[in-house]
Parts: structure tokens; C-alpha cells; sequence
């Protein structure tokens, strides 16, 4: 939905909320996504509703005629496979895999490492800040669980803030993808499995990139 959305496109947005035209209001706690936009101008009015997925529109109404109307049913199809998989299944499956098929994780490694950093160093990341004084004033501290869990919480903060950096997901969400990658290479590197830019362990504790 955001493929046409350019860099004039976003400084008109901004110029918008800084003059107030803009607002944003929770209309609910749930697990199951939804997002509604209604947009006034001077001669129509224009609504659309998300619900479940980012790109499951179930509402668009143009001046009070719909022009897209559809139920939304919770099917047991939306959910990830990986929610029927074992402990043991999870732990086979990373000792048993070639480790051609799982080098495709090291783009998450790079991609959220890349948003990891430019949160410690955004303004605006203030509860990362306050996880670096924790961590005796750095990101990275001779602390490898501290300092796992503030290299985690830079990236997650900066993807919530809107930071214009990607985000590798994992089962569909951007912030399981972030715990499980960053976590574990701040904790590979700490103990010295890292080795030519990647995050490989023993294999004696690849199951733990999988959980």
C-alpha cells in the first residue's frame, strides 16, 4: 500500500501534522489488527477500515455510499505454522537443516542490526536511552544480557516511532524478528561464535537461533 508513497509525499504528511490536520485515536485493545481512516476535504468524505492484516480492506465508503463492504471472519488459517511446532520440532529441524537453507537469517542479522543502531542514536528512542544508562552508559557493555536487551529494545523502539529503516519479521511481526535476531548475534558475538560477518554457533546451540 505504501509502494507510490515518495519523499514529497512524506514532507506533505509531516506539514499536516504539524498543523493539526491530523488525528489519531485508539478505538480498541485486541489481538486481532484493525485501522481506520476517515479523510475530510473541502467536497467529499472518504473512509476505509483494515481489519486482521495490513492489506484486508473490509471498508471503503466515499461520502456515505460503500463502495466495499465485506465481513471479517478470524479463521484458524491466519495463523502462523510455526505455532504447531514442538520444542522438539523446532530443535530438530535447526540440527538437522542444511545450513544453505537457513543463510537467508543473515539479512535478518544485517537489516535489523542496521535499525538497532540508528535507534540508539535517534532522539526520539527514549526508553533506549534509558536502557543504555543502565547498561553503565553504553549500548554495548561488557554485560552480554543487559547489553542483548538494549540492542533489542533500539531497533523494536525505532520501528514503533516510525523510523525509516526496515524491519526483518519473523511469523509476520517485525518485533519477534528483532528479539530473536538481535538477542542471539549480541550474544553470539559475546561468546565468540561470530565469525566472517555471520552469527554461526556450535552446533550445539543453533536450536537457539530458532526459539
Amino acid at each position: 500500500m505504501l509502494e507510490d508513497v515518495n519523499d514529497a509525499a512524506v514532507a506533505e504528511a509531516k506539514k499536516m501534522i504539524g498543523d493539526g490536520r491530523v488525528k489519531v485515536e485508539l478505538d480498541s485493545i485486541s489481538s486481532v489488527l484493525f485501522i481506520g481512516a476517515t479523510v475530510y476535504t473541502a467536497h467529499d468524505v472518504c473512509r476505509a477500515e483494515l481489519r486482521g492484516s495490513h492489506t484486508n480492506f473490509c471498508l471503503i465508503e466515499k461520502n456515505g455510499r460503500k463502495l466495499l463492504e465485506k465481513p471479517y471472519v478470524h479463521s484458524d488459517a491466519d495463523r502462523s505454522p510455526i505455532v504447531e511446532c514442538s520444542i522438539a520440532d523446532i530443535y530438530d529441524f535447526a540440527l538437522n537443516t542444511p545450513i544453505e537453507q537457513l543463510k537467508f537469517m543473515l539479512e535478518a542479522y544485517r537489516v535489523n542490526e542496521e535499525l538497532a543502531e540508528a535507534g540508539a542514536a535517534w532522539e526520539r528512542c527514549t526508553i533506549t536511552r534509558s536502557m543504555i544508562a543502565q547498561n553503565g552508559g553504553r549500548l554495548i557493555s561488557d554485560d552480554p544480557r543487559q547489553s542483548a536487551k538494549t540492542y533489542a529494545c533500539a531497533a523494536a523502539e525505532a520501528r514503533v516511532l516510525g523510523i525509516d529503516k526496515a524491519a526483518m519479521s519473523i511469523t509476520g511481526s517485525g518485533t519477534h524478528g528483532i528479539i530473536c535476531t538481535l538477542r542471539w548475534m549480541r550474544t553470539a558475538r559475546f561468546r565468540g561464535w561470530a565469525r566472517s560477518g555471520s552469527c554461526a554457533p556450535p552446533p550445539s546451540a543453533i536450536w537457539c537461533v530458532c526459539t
